[in-house]
């Protein structure tokens, strides 16, 4: 077993999930399990770095905000007093201001390997790629690298790979894990590891209910008047700057360390503004920054302070969300339009000699790449009417586009022992408007509630074993070879539930399988299926079966769900050949249906 530690950056909120962020991205293409610290010291919430008995009372603890068991069910994780090589060792690790600090001394330096920044103390100021393979003379890999030096982190072959205090910035910039769709996925596990715990997204309700839609602004002020006070914008001239963003009509919500808060007279002079304090949440220092970060990511327009990147975690909340998010500018930062960088274009660093420092627009955080450009989340769900022909079909691979199978029996017992110890929390993560199925998440609606969905993450050992077994399954079935994409599950469908129809995704969600895993409900529910012809099958599943599936065929599940639950998984493939002509032909078939009618009427089949 090979392990990843590391003692967080000391500093604030959004610059430590930064630091985690970063950490479990080089998990990601180490494979390497990840020793989680206790908790960590942050700026406004712990004391000074030098009181005594910092590791008893100082120190935070993130899982109080960040739900921890979504971080170990998509990362192999570890807690920092469980390390079986660290016991009896703790104290000798530990320095005054970090568990850590002595790592070197304490482990056997035949076993452990410590990076550490070459020019400044974060790796941030390196400009380095990190790599979990080599990619010499790639394409791909040397747009993304824009002449940088890169290090492929997996040549550390010791059993410990250590970073001190040095984890800061952009891990879609400094982490290279392959190609577009590597980038997606990563992207994809971090954002969701990343989002705050639902408490939050539901207080935060509370403050439309009491002032109905709003703008909101973050003031940074605080330390900033110390290390930035010549890029802060003064109480007579705030005024000017908030009528460049937002119109007075609508009430203006203030996320702001300002302790006197007659600064903003001038404001509410000219707008309807509310505080924090207006609002009655018990809460503590901890919680409120991140409800603040909450209502503002929850508002209709945003803008902060540039170079905060509190202001800047708002912007990646909003941006995941596919709101606005001009994570380039804030209130102290207006740029002509001529001034910005295209938010399409994929690597942007290209532009500006291969540099994107922590300040820079974090944009490419939420975009997905598709087609040789950024998108935003939404639109990987749905391509346009301009864009679309119905005269082109989606690859054929068999006569008859699905075949039901069962589960093989040496992952039977396997899937079934997991799944009895699973527990299924809802989430509404990613809700989004729709432009034809109204408010989805991953596509799926709810006719009784707001569209939330379930899931319980099984082992990786399990996820590995089941792509070895029906890897070869589906290659025979397909009479190709075939790249593993993605695998994920189990989901959980609660009562109510519809999933839209829909086509999956083209660079990735090519051939896959469905197995049934249970339910709880009087009737089954069946999917729906429309083959190459069009013609509508209804499918339905019971324990131990296994669709596999030509998943650009539309389908979905359109009669809505009736009891409690309804759980399954899914895994994907794609072609091991699937060229850009080849894309670039698929990605004008519309993915997106609003019912079987629109369907048949969009191919002139009614």
């Amino acid at each position: 077993m090979n392990y990843l530690s590391f003692s967080p950056y000391f500093s604030g909120l959004s610059n430590i999930i930064m630091s985690y962020e970063l950490l479990l991205s080089i998990a990601y293409i180490t494979k390497r399990k990840v020793i989680l610290p206790p908790d960590v010291w942050m700026l406004f919430h712990s004391k000074d770095y030098n009181i005594h008995d910092w590791k008893k009372k100082d120190y935070v603890d993130v899982w109080e905000i960040l739900d921890k068991d979504i971080v170990t069910k998509e990362f192999d994780c570890i807690d920092f007093y469980d390390v079986p090589e660290f016991q009896g060792k703790f104290e000798q690790m530990e320095t005054e201001r970090s568990y850590t600090g002595n790592i070197g001394g304490a482990i056997d330096g035949s076993d452990i390997s410590c990076y550490y920044s070459q020019k400044v103390k974060t790796l941030d100021g390196d400009y380095t790629v990190f790599t979990g393979d080599d990619y010499i003379d790639h394409p791909d890999f040397n747009d993304f690298c824009q002449g940088r030096k890169y290090i492929n982190l997996n040549d550390y072959i010791k059993k410990f790979l250590h970073f001190e205090n040095n984890l800061f910035g952009h891990y879609w910039y400094m982490i290279y894990p392959g190609h577009a769709h590597k980038r997606n996925i990563l992207k994809d596990k971090i954002n969701r590891c990343f989002r705050y715990k639902n408490k939050f997204y539901e207080l935060s309700k509370k403050v439309k209910e009491k002032i109905g839609d709003y703008n909101s602004v973050h003031v940074r002020r605080n330390d900033f008047l110390i290390c930035h006070e010549d890029k802060l914008v003064p109480s007579d001239l705030l005024l000017e700057k908030l009528y460049a963003f937002f119109p007075i009509s609508k009430p203006l919500y203030i996320a702001t360390d300002e302790k006197d808060l007659s600064f903003f007279d001038p404001v509410r002079e000219k707008y309807d503004i509310y505080f924090y304090k207006d609002f009655d949440f018990n809460t503590t220092s901890l919680e409120t920054d991140v409800m603040d970060q909450v209502i503002c990511a929850d508002s209709d327009i945003f803008m902060g302070t540039y170079l905060s990147t509190y202001t800047k975690r708002i912007n990646v909340m909003r941006g995941i969300e596919s709101k606005q998010a001009d994570d380039d500018m804030g209130i102290n930062r207006i740029l002509e339009p001529r001034e910005r960088i295209s938010e399409d274009i994929i690597n942007p660093w290209k532009k500006s000699n291969g540099l994107w420092s922590w300040n820079s627009s974090s944009h490419p955080q939420w975009k997905l790449e598709q087609g040789g450009k950024y998108i935003n989340q939404l639109e990987k769900l749905t391509v346009y009417d301009h864009t679309l022909s119905p005269n082109v079909k989606p690859p054929r691979f068999n006569k008859v586009p699905f075949k039901k199978i069962k589960l093989p029996d040496e992952l039977y017992d396997d899937l079934y022992n997991e799944y009895s110890n699973l527990e299924f929390e809802p989430t509404c993560h990613g809700i989004q408007d729709h432009p034809e199925w109204g408010k989805t998440v991953s596509g799926i609606s709810n006719i009784k509630t707001n569209p939330h969905v379930g899931y319980g993450g099984l082992s990786k050992d399990f996820m590995d074993k089941a792509f070895n077994i029906l890897t070869p399954i589906m290659e025979d079935w397909c009479g190709m070879d075939l790249l593993q994409t993605v695998g994920y599950g189990i989901r959980h469908y609660p009562d109510g539930s519809v999933l839209n129809l829909h086509r999956d995704v083209i660079y990735s969600h090519v051939l896959s399988c469905i197995i049934y895993v249970d339910r709880k409900s009087p009737e089954n529910w069946a999917l729906d299926y429309y083959d190459h012809k069009h013609k509508h099958h209804e499918v339905f599943f019971e324990k131990g079966d296994v669709l596999l599936y030509e998943s650009l065929c539309v389908h979905g599940r359109t009669t809505p769900f009736e009891g409690e639950y309804y759980r399954n998984m899914y895994f994907h493939w794609r072609p091991a050949v699937w060229e850009d002509h080849f894309l670039e032909k698929y990605k004008t078939m519309k993915a997106s249906f609003k019912d079987e009618k629109h369907f048949l009427q969009y191919y002139d089949k009614t």
